[in-house]
């Protein structure tokens, strides 16, 4: 299987690249700093945003393969799940439902 994380699509790497070391700082959370990362993308990249994660949580890619595809996205944050395996995989879905709750907006 092609390693998912070989080639990352330009709209994920400037969406992640938001993730960075005052992201807490600024964002009271996770989920209202991706509401706002959001808000200021053209409506084309958050679709094609929105299709490039439904397209990997509709694959069999393992909470491993999130992990690599997040680790090499240019971010400088971690994702914790706190021992909760499956945390990146639930991260990625997150920001699929605030996308598909945005664009109903």
């Amino acid at each position: 299987m092609k390693d998912p994380a070989a080639s990352l699509p330009n709209v994920w790497i400037q969406f992640s690249r938001n993730f960075h070391q005052d992201f807490f700082v600024i964002y009271d959370s996770v989920e209202v700093g991706i509401e706002d990362i959001i808000s200021h993308m053209p409506k084309n990249d958050r679709r094609d945003l929105a299709a490039y994660i439904s397209n990997l949580l509709n694959s069999d890619l393992s909470n491993s393969d999130f992990k690599r595809i997040w680790n090499k996205s240019g971010t400088e944050i971690t994702i914790s799940g706190k021992g909760k395996s499956g945390a990146f995989k639930s991260f990625f879905q997150l920001v699929l439902d605030v996308l598909e709750d945005q664009s109903q907006k």
